[in-house]
């Protein structure tokens, strides 16, 4: 389960295909969404509170109007399940992480013309219920074996890996270059 920026809302998934959101107060469902065609792995708030990132081992993550649960977008491109998700400290990009051992950038404002390192293209209204379909560009495949994390630093200059080699990256969020590899750990991290 993950709260809201404002904690009003709590979001919650599972192995139904959905992701719930709820009142926090009352307990009360605000909506579902049902797009996904195979387990819902997480989901998490843009820091705004506007959007809602969800991801499944379906091979995509999905972004929603979080007021009402409108699709947005479909994020497509892994070739394995996204075990991973998290939105820039702005709430404009995504990344992605997936078994198939790469990270994926996603621009949601591409259309605005803001340039970023994993630049997208979206075919609007082809995605279940008339969302855009966005592939990314750009992959970034230093880890050796699935991903299991994958996050934005708080600020957006920087996003993070961590994977079943055992081993976390940091890379540049603007050129996409590799930046740091942090100690191997004894376990998955």
């Amino acid at each position: 389960a993950m709260f809201s920026p404002a904690d009003d809302l709590v979001v919650t998934t599972g192995g139904d295909q959905r992701a719930v959101v709820w009142e926090t107060d009352k307990g009360l469902p605000v909506y579902a969404v049902l797009d996904h065609i195979n387990v819902v792995a997480g989901a998490t708030f843009s820091p705004e509170g506007s959007r809602l990132l969800t991801w499944s081992p379906d091979k995509s993550a999905r972004v929603y109007a979080a007021c009402d649960g409108r699709p947005l977008f479909t994020l497509s491109g892994h070739t394995q399940d996204v075990s991973a998700g998290g939105f820039s400290a702005d709430g404009c990009r995504v990344v992605t992480g997936s078994g198939d051992a790469t990270a994926r950038l996603w621009d949601l404002v591409e259309r605005s013309g803001q340039k970023v390192v994993a630049e997208q293209r979206c075919a609007p209204g082809l995605g279940r219920r008339g969302s855009d379909v966005c592939r990314a560009q750009t992959a970034f495949s230093e880890q050796r074996r699935a991903l299991l994390g994958a996050t934005f630093s708080n600020d957006g200059r920087w996003f993070a890996t961590a994977g079943v080699d055992r081993i976390a990256r940091v890379y540049d969020a603007t050129t996409g270059e590799p930046v740091a590899t942090l100690p191997e750990q004894t376990q998955p991290v």
